[in-house]
Parts: structure tokens; sequence; C-alpha cells
């Protein structure tokens, strides 16, 4: 806990719209508040006191979601850039990195669970209610993003974590859209147009060591 306490805050830029930056405090294990700082300002607004965490601007640059667990379960929330009170916009689990729009801006995803059939799920859900209107089951990855079309989803392969696949949004059976043969992949998005696919991927590699002259105290 010592450790803990002692731990450095920092200022983590999470996400933007036109006309602001949104970043939090954070250290590795914990996340605390939203602050929006205007482009070429000096200083930043707090937006958000308290747990909040992956930040999204809504693609009307009018409202930031965002995750917390101040609820006593980690979910959406929601609240205007113009300030006010936060809002829980849906009351079912949400894991990070949160929440993708659809290209059209109408819908939302995010991953979740099912805790009494203990998987994994997608849920995809029409804003601003955000009643969820379809849910993938079984499927788990560090990310998902809505592809181009809006009538599928791509995620990074959960075990390899080399290669994207894309889901139609219906259901169905996944198919492979890129074909590495190295390296893990650590996000990825598509360009404004959609005819581009950035990948960010990373190479991973662990040591053995063995330490010689140690005494126990």
């Amino acid at each position: 806990m010592a450790d803990r306490l002692r731990e450095p805050w920092h200022d983590e830029p999470w996400a933007r719209s036109d006309d602001f930056w949104y970043s939090g405090k954070t250290t590795r294990r914990r996340f605390l508040g939203l602050t929006a700082a205007a482009a070429g300002a000096v200083g930043a607004t707090m937006l958000v006191p308290g747990e909040a965490a992956h930040p999204v601007v809504t693609p009307d640059n009018r409202s930031v979601i965002f995750v917390s667990g101040r609820s006593g379960q980690q979910s959406l929330w929601t609240m205007p850039i113009e300030g006010g009170e936060p809002r829980q916009l849906v009351s079912r689990f949400a894991a990070a990195p949160g929440v993708d729009f659809s290209p059209d801006g109408q819908s939302i995803l995010f991953p979740s669970r099912d805790d009494e059939r203990k998987i994994a799920m997608v849920i995809i859900c029409d804003l601003a209610d955000c009643r969820p209107r379809e849910v993938l089951p079984g499927t788990v990855s560090t990310r998902f993003r809505w592809a181009p079309s809006g009538r599928a989803i791509a995620f990074i392969e959960r075990d390899a974590r080399t290669n994207i696949y894309t889901v139609p949004v219906a259901g169905g059976t996944p198919t492979q859209l890129t074909h590495f043969g190295d390296r893990l992949i650590a996000d990825f998005d598509w360009s404004p147009d959609g005819r581009q696919l950035v990948v960010v991927r990373t190479l991973e590699t662990n040591d053995i060591v063995v330490l010689k002259g140690l005494r126990r105290e």
C-alpha cells in the first residue's frame, strides 16, 4: 500500500476534439479526473473530478464518453463538454479501452462481459440512450473498432495478437484481415476516408536472468 501511495501522478493525454485536448491524472494503477485544455491555451480545466479514464469525444464535439467505476461497477459515463454533472450512459460493465464510434456517429461499441455465463462480449448500442442493439458473445480482444463500412467490427486476435480479424455486426464467422507472421499488434485504426489501415506493431522479448551470490536476510 505504501508503494502505491508514493507513486507519482502524471498527466496522460487520451483524446481530442477540434478545439480541446482531454487528459487525466493517473498512475500505473489508478486514475483521477478528466481535464480539458483549449487549443493554444495555458493550463487546463477540470471537466470530470474523481474516477474517469479512456475518454472519447462524440462526433458532434458536444460530449465526452468515459469509463468510470463511480457507481460501484465500471461502466460508461458521459457529460457535456461545456460542463455539468456526469451521467451514467449504460449500467453494463464496460472494459478498457472503452468506446469506439460507428462511421455514421450514431452508434457505439464497447467490450463487456456476461458474469452469469462467464463469457466476454461486445455490446453495440445506439446513442443517445445506449440501449443495447446487438451483442456479440464470446469475442475477446484487447481492441475493437468499427470497420469503415459500419457493417462489421474489427479486432485483434486474442491469443497470438499478430493479426486483425473482422466479424459482421449481425454475427458470423470472423474473417482474417491482415496476414502478418510476427510481432504483436498493440493498436490499429483506419484513416478518415477508410481506405488505409494504420497498425501499431511491437516486438516483445523475455529474458531469464540468473543472480548469484545473493544472501537471505
